[in-house]
């Protein structure tokens, strides 16, 4: 893995796939007028696991699991299939503005957890300042006079579980499987997941009607193989060539992507307080992930 300087294309590039990952929410809320939650996320990674899968072959990367890993990747495999079933389902029930916040305030669970689960990775003033900038942000979002107001309530509380999961998930790969290739350790409990998400699919969503259309396809098809396929998979070239903690610092456009197609596509309504929240979760993850004195000239 190279620590290469970020040069201007590759920032150019890393801010486009922030903003790519930050408005994988439209498109999930758009598909949610004709699908259940559960099956349209196990419609969604199963196309992502096709891209990831034939990614794969053409690169020759070897998919075995390792000697001891199966129990690893068996656990992933859960906490995935249950953070997107709640991801899913609380998007269902509140709006793409929100929902691209809180599923954005992972960083700041991630800081929480590595300090008790991963070694080297303690927390410090600044991380505890931006954990706190965070909170005051969810505060807002959760106050009766935000944006959709009690309406968003449940829909908000399940997202903020989904980002607790799937920062557990972030931390346990951390701890047990860092020195795995990324591909096998995301396609292979993607598999699991999904097959965790047809079979809750089934037993909850039985009955409830699923419907086809060129809008659902297009949704799909961009969550399933331009965001989790491309964006990942160009994400994970990124970190193999610059240096991760210079990537970071853009993650804070997430939620910013995903609040302004809210806003713009769907009729979320924008407050002070939606505002405000949005600016403390973005400043709080720009204060955690930023180390000090590091260098922010981006050579040509």
């Amino acid at each position: 893995m190279s620590n290469t300087p970020l040069n201007t294309r590759g920032a150019a590039l890393a801010v486009f796939l922030c903003l790519l990952f930050g408005s994988n929410a439209l498109p999930i809320k758009i598909a949610l007028f004709w699908m259940p939650p559960i099956a349209l996320a196990a419609v969604r990674f199963s196309v992502s696991i096709l891209v990831i899968y034939t990614y794969s072959r053409i690169a020759g990367i070897d998919l075995v699991i390792e000697k001891g890993g199966w129990r690893h990747v068996c656990i992933i495999g859960s906490i995935f299939g249950v953070q997107f079933s709640l991801l899913h389902v609380g998007l269902d029930n509140t709006t793409v503005s929100h929902g691209a916040i809180l599923m954005n305030t992972q960083p700041f669970y991630v800081a929480v957890l590595a300090h008790f689960f991963l070694m080297d990775d303690r927390l410090t003033i600044r991380k505890i300042i931006g954990i706190i900038l965070a909170f005051i942000g969810v505060v807002f979002l959760f106050s009766k006079a935000g944006a959709g107001g009690s309406k968003t309530i449940v829909g908000d509380t399940i997202m903020m579980v989904a980002a607790f999961l799937w920062a557990s998930q972030t931390v346990y790969i951390k701890r047990h499987l860092e020195d795995w290739d990324p591909i096998p350790v995301v396609l292979v409990p993607m598999i699991i997941g999904v097959y965790i998400l047809v079979t809750a699919h089934l037993i909850l969503e039985r009955g409830e009607p699923v419907t086809f259309n060129s809008t659902v396809a297009a949704a799909i098809f961009y969550q399933g193989a331009i965001v989790a396929g491309f964006g990942y998979l160009t994400w994970t070239n990124l970190l193999l060539k610059y240096q991760a903690s210079t990537l970071s610092t853009f993650v804070f456009l997430m939620p910013v992507s995903g609040v302004v197609l809210g806003v713009l596509f769907m009729n979320d309504e924008l407050t002070i307080r939606l505002a405000l929240g949005l600016l403390c979760i973005a400043v709080g993850i720009l204060v955690v992930n930023i180390k000090p004195r590091e260098a922010f000239v981006i050579p040509e």
